[in-house]
């Protein structure tokens, strides 16, 4: 995914406009980098996956 600012608001932010395009939206796994951003990102927009 790509956005203007890697920010892990703009991120949570893309993230949510996919899970509201996409109703199914239930991922059980990301595959991401050790970036903290990513991951509070996921956190904000995917919080079932904490762990």
């Amino acid at each position: 995914m790509v956005v203007e600012n890697e920010n892990s608001v703009s991120l949570a932010e893309a993230l949510g406009r996919l899970k509201e395009a996409n109703s199914g939206f239930n991922p059980s796994a990301f595959m991401i980098d050790a970036s903290e951003v990513e991951q509070n990102a996921i956190k904000m927009t995917v919080p079932s996956m904490i762990g």
